[in-house]
């Protein structure tokens, strides 16, 4: 069996995203790119996930 006994999947699933998230923000910076997202873009990202999250 492939994982962590004793691990809720939904925690370890919410964990693995938190992570990749994290990640993937890092990158943003770190490359530079935070300044491409224009304000109007950015609204629209955080209300389509805070939309999406409202869903589940």
């Amino acid at each position: 069996m492939i994982g962590i006994e004793g691990i809720d999947s939904n925690l370890g699933t919410a964990i693995r995203t938190t992570v990749v998230l994290f990640m993937a923000w890092l990158m943003v910076f770190v490359t530079g790119k935070q300044k491409e997202i224009k304000a109007a873009a950015g609204v629209l990202l955080i209300t389509a996930g805070t939309v999406l999250l409202a869903i589940i």
